[in-house]
C-alpha cells in the first residue's frame, strides 16, 4: 500500500496532515457511539469474538 500510495516520496507535511484528517474523522466517529453500539460483537477471526469498545481503545493504545 506504502508503494502503490508512493508515500516515501510525499512531502512529509502533506503525510502528517492526512495522518491527522484520517484520526480526526475517527475521533469523530468514536464520540458518536452509544453504550448500546460500544457492546456490538465483532467477529475478528474464526471463533475469536470482541466489541466495538475493545476496538475502539486498542485503536488509540496502538495509536
Amino acid at each position: 500500500m506504502v508503494k502503490a500510495n508512493d508515500y516515501q516520496n510525499a512531502e512529509i507535511k502533506k503525510i502528517i496532515a492526512l495522518w491527522v484528517n484520517i484520526n480526526n474523522r475517527i475521533l469523530s466517529i468514536m464520540k458518536k457511539q452509544t453504550p448500546k453500539t460500544l457492546i456490538y460483537k465483532i467477529e475478528l477471526e474464526k471463533n475469536k469474538i470482541s466489541d466495538l469498545s475493545f476496538l475502539m481503545k486498542d485503536y488509540v493504545e496502538h495509536l
